[in-house]
């Protein structure tokens, strides 16, 4: 005789492989045994189950608790827990099926819903797959490439954007070198509204990491213009060599 306690994971750790349902099956003896059934599964498909390990003219009874679990009986009780939550993989595809959102009101309108999705998820949401993804949209459309044909509509949903992107991509250091390029490119009629509401929405995140990162970015592009523009200098007479940056 086997006591069956179907117990159904509570939480994403305890979830079994492939949509399947973890049963914990205890016997007389005390042994305990996991089984992993679909979601499918039937009480005489499970009894069947069991009973395969089985020596001859013994048979499985499933019990919860003090009820026995018939072939036709009533429909077995099991406690699931279900949490609805934002979810930044759906609004990131939502976002890219409506790219390029300048080809009409409806399009930009189902691009916000998305924006505002993402903005509305924790921080940090997004896989490194991911951040990568939403970084090459934001860097490559035609929109952000020419700020001559931005409209006010389009400005403020690029803001959005990258609002949305600074908020929830993985690791802002991975990023924050290129957005603080982009932001400084002062030839752009308008900047680069995107970079400067990503470098925003980090700042609200981590504010000691962009301050680290932009000091660091800084540094490095002071030090690899003055190797490019600098003059050796050479002193025969004395051997010392200067290095006169212009």
């Amino acid at each position: 005789c086997a006591r069956a306690a179907p117990r159904h994971p509570r939480s994403p750790r305890a979830a079994a492989p492939g949509g399947m349902f973890a049963l914990v099956v205890s016997s007389l003896g005390g042994s305990c045994r996991r089984l992993e059934v679909g979601a499918d599964a039937t009480v005489p498909g499970i009894r069947r189950q069991l009973e395969e390990s089985l020596p001859p003219f013994h048979e499985v009874r499933l019990l919860q608790g003090q009820r026995e679990l018939r072939d036709s009986g009533d429909a077995v009780e099991v406690e699931l827990q279900a949490v609805a939550m934002p979810s930044p993989s759906k609004a990131l595809a939502a976002f890219e099926l409506c790219m390029p959102f300048d080809r009409g009101p409806d399009v930009a309108a189902r691009a916000a819903l998305a924006l505002e999705a993402l903005l509305g998820t924790e921080e940090g949401c997004l896989s490194e797959a991911q951040s990568n993804r939403f970084f090459d949209l934001m860097r490559d459309h035609r929109v952000w490439r020419d700020d001559r044909d931005l409209m006010r509509g389009d400005e403020d949903l690029i803001s959005m954007t990258g609002a949305a992107f600074g908020r929830c991509c993985g690791d802002p250091a991975l990023y924050i070198p290129q957005l603080v390029a982009r932001a400084a490119e002062m030839r752009r009629p308008r900047g680069d509204v995107w970079a400067m509401a990503a470098l925003e929405a980090i700042a609200t995140r981590c504010p000691e990491q962009l301050v680290d990162s932009v000091r660091e970015t800084i540094v490095a592009s002071v030090r690899q213009k003055i190797v490019a523009s600098a003059v050796v200098v050479r002193r025969p007479s004395c051997g010392f060599v200067d290095i006169i940056a212009l």
